[in-house]
């Protein structure tokens, strides 16, 4: 897992409405308009996760967790994730970092927090299931971030130009203190 954390990881409840509402994301934050294109942007990934977390309205269902990177009272980082529709499988469905927090690394701390507690879950329900995302194949960075993980692309989703990503989550026994 990685260094130190840098932010202060919270679960998400109703009182964090306004700061998802305001969470920016992608760069530029609004869509651009042409005649000929209409609604764009130049990185719809980054536009996509931004309006999935000002979308949100916590708490988040039973089985799902949205968890916030918070530094001085700003949100930094987001995360949503939880059980897939049959609930077999994790899958991590939206995961950003804000503008200002780019190249710090807060990505990493991000995907380290969701990945505790996914693992942790395995592990304390006996569970034998993998973690999963949908990555833009033109994502790069998202794509690095997760491949350094432990993450492997599975191949296409089926959506076009949306990659299935996949983990086995290791089950961790606890440690164990030498007798000497």
């Amino acid at each position: 897992m990685g260094s130190a954390k840098q932010l202060d990881w919270q679960t998400a409840h109703g009182g964090h409405r306004f700061l998802l509402q305001q969470f920016v994301c992608a760069d530029p934050e609004r869509q651009n308009y042409d005649r000929y294109r209409r609604n764009h942007h130049p990185f719809p990934w980054e536009y996509e996760v931004q309006s999935h977390f000002r979308g949100l309205r916590p708490p988040p269902p039973s089985g799902e967790a949205v968890r916030l990177g918070v530094q001085d009272g700003r949100l930094m980082a987001a995360t949503h994730f939880g059980f897939d529709s049959d609930g077999t499988d994790f899958v991590i469905r939206a995961l950003g970092v804000h503008v200002d927090g780019r190249g710090r690394h807060l990505g990493r701390e991000a995907l380290d927090d969701v990945l505790e507690s996914l693992t942790s879950t395995k592990r304390d329900e006996g569970l034998g299931c993998e973690a999963f995302a949908r990555i833009w194949e033109r994502n790069e960075p998202s794509k690095a971030l997760f491949a350094e993980a432990g993450f492997e692309c599975l191949g296409s989703t089926g959506k076009p130009g949306l990659e299935l990503w996949g983990h086995a989550l290791p089950v961790r026994e606890p440690s164990l203190e030498s007798c000497s």
